[in-house]
């Protein structure tokens, strides 16, 4: 007879077969907790050397010129006129670096690294709604026409302070790349209980060389807008990485025949 039992038995403890699923199932939720706190500390190397890149070539540089010119003044050996012509080029560099700065800031408020996310049901088109009137000013220098085409019943739970950044991100690109008169807007589509939101443009569209590029830091990718805005370069890589984090996707595709379209997609927070 026991030689022909099943292993269980064999161990001589029936309570032992019944505690194993519960055993698997522990060891399987600490597997889960060990990938997430390293997925985490990826993403905190992540910032970290993002940050650290940032400061040693985006804002040293800017930083730099402007002492070694003061230095230059100081000491004499620079008259009015040419220190002027240095100071307004300084000062571009100087508002680029300022830029850098508070999108950063932003990231790293809605950033999950240094906060508890917070997740909620809200209202897609009444974030959108929000958004739009954030660039009420830029839309109206460039008489821009926005559209916010999202299905006013719906709702998703997602973390509030995350999306509102993704969406600034992504209208303040939109704008700044969208000639006067063009259009900005906003659609929503649900596929298989997964939830869409799309961001088209009619602008300058982006050279297909240059897409890689749009979400990769090193490589820092900035273009002036049709309005010569300046562009710190960080704005998709910010969506990017608080959309993934979130595990979520963003699209880069032609608004033809002219223009672009940020899509991505927004998983139930609810939902491991």
């Amino acid at each position: 007879m026991h030689g022909k039992s099943s292993p269980y038995y064999f161990c001589g403890n029936y309570h032992f077969n019944k505690l194993m699923p519960e055993k698997k199932e522990t060891d399987s939720d600490d597997s889960k907790e060990l990938l997430f706190l390293k997925q985490e500390l990826d993403r905190a190397h992540l910032l970290r050397d993002t940050l650290v890149r940032i400061v040693n070539h985006d804002l040293r540089g800017p930083m730099g010129n402007l002492k070694s010119i003061l230095s230059l003044i100081l000491e004499g050996q620079m008259d009015a006129e040419t220190a002027k012509a240095f100071f307004e080029q300084a000062d571009a560099g100087i508002e680029k670096s300022v830029k850098m700065l508070e999108e950063l800031v932003e990231w790293g408020g809605a950033n999950s690294v240094f906060r508890e996310r917070k997740v909620e049901e809200l209202s897609l088109s009444e974030l959108v709604e929000r958004a739009f009137a954030e660039h009420d000013e830029k839309v109206k220098n460039k008489n821009l026409n926005l559209i916010n085409r999202v299905d006013q019943e719906l709702k998703v739970p997602y973390d509030e302070k995350a999306l509102n950044v993704i969406l600034r991100q992504l209208l303040s690109n939109a704008i700044k790349f969208t000639k006067p008169t063009g259009t900005v807007e906003v659609t929503s589509k649900e596929i298989e209980g997964l939830v869409y939101l799309a961001v088209a443009d009619s602008g300058v569209g982006i050279p297909d060389e240059m897409k890689p590029e749009l979400i990769d830091m090193k490589k820092g990718s900035r273009r002036l807008g049709t309005d010569n805005e300046k562009s710190a370069g960080v704005g998709l890589f910010i969506c990017q990485d608080l959309i993934s984090e979130r595990r979520g996707v963003i699209n880069v595709l032609d608004n033809l025949p002219t223009g672009t379209i940020i899509e991505f997609s927004l998983p139930d927070q609810t939902v491991d």
